[in-house]
C-alpha cells in the first residue's frame, strides 16, 4: 500500500486555497524516506528485494513461495518443484534463479529456466521446463494481491503447490497457500515503459 500511495502522492500534486491577509503557517520538515537498498550481510535475500510492480518482474527473478519459504527449482529432468530451505546467508542456487521475459501483454511474462528452457503449462495442469520458444502455454499473467504474487497460467488457473514439491497451475482461486514473493537483482524502474 505505500508504494503505491506514494505514487499517487507524486502524481498528483494539490495546493491549499490561499486567501488574501492569510498568515503563512510553517511547515516542518519531515524526513523522506529513501528507497535505497542498503546491503545487510545477514539478511536472507541480501541482493535480491521484492518487486512491487510488474514493470520490475524482468532479468533475473527468484519465485519464492510464501509457506514454505523454499524457491522454485528447475531440475535436469525438466520437472518443476520446490527447493531446499537453506541457511539465511546462503545464495539461492543456478537452479532456482530463473529469468523473466516480457510476455505478448504488459501483464504476462514469460520464465526461461537456467537450463535455457521456458516454464510451459500442461494440459493436466502441470508445469514444465522443456520448451524451447515462447508460445500461449508459456505466458504466465501476474497478478499482485496485498503484498504477494501468484502467477495464472494459460488455461486460467493459478499456481498450486503439492505436498510432494509438485508445481502446477490448478487452483480456482488464490489462496495463501499458493501466493509467492517475486524477487529480483536487476536494478529497480521509475515509471519506465516496456
Amino acid at each position: 500500500k505505500q508504494w503505491y500511495q506514494r505514487r499517487v502522492r507524486e502524481a498528483v500534486k494539490s495546493s491549499k486555497l490561499k486567501f488574501k491577509g492569510e498568515k503563512k503557517k510553517r511547515k516542518r520538515k519531515r524526513e523522506e524516506k529513501t528507497d535505497e537498498w542498503v546491503e545487510d550481510p545477514t539478511a536472507r535475500h541480501r541482493v535480491w528485494w521484492i518487486v512491487r510492480d510488474i514493470l520490475d518482474v524482468r532479468g533475473s527473478v527468484l519465485l519464492e513461495h510464501t509457506e514454505s519459504t523454499s524457491y522454485i527449482t528447475a531440475r535436469e529432468d525438466a520437472s518443476i518443484g520446490l527447493g531446499d530451505v537453506r541457511e539465511q546467508t546462503e545464495d539461492p542456487e543456478n537452479a532456482e534463479i530463473f529469468t523473466a521475459l516480457p510476455g505478448s501483454a504488459d501483464d504476462k511474462v514469460a520464465i526461461k529456466t537456467g537450463y535455457d528452457k521456458f516454464l510451459s503449462v500442461g494440459v493436466d495442469g502441470g508445469i514444465t521446463g522443456r520448451s524451447e520458444a515462447i508460445g500461449m502455454r508459456e505466458e504466465f499473467q501476474l497478478v499482485f494481491e496485498e503484498g504477494f504474487q501468484t502467477l495464472q497460467g494459460c488455461n486460467g488457473r493459478y499456481l498450486t503447490f503439492g505436498e510432494d514439491g509438485s508445481i502446477g497451475c490448478t487452483a480456482e482461486e488464490v489462496k495463501d497457500s499458493n501466493k509467492v514473493i517475486i524477487r529480483t537483482r536487476e536494478t529497480r524502474t521509475v515509471n519506465q515503459r516496456r
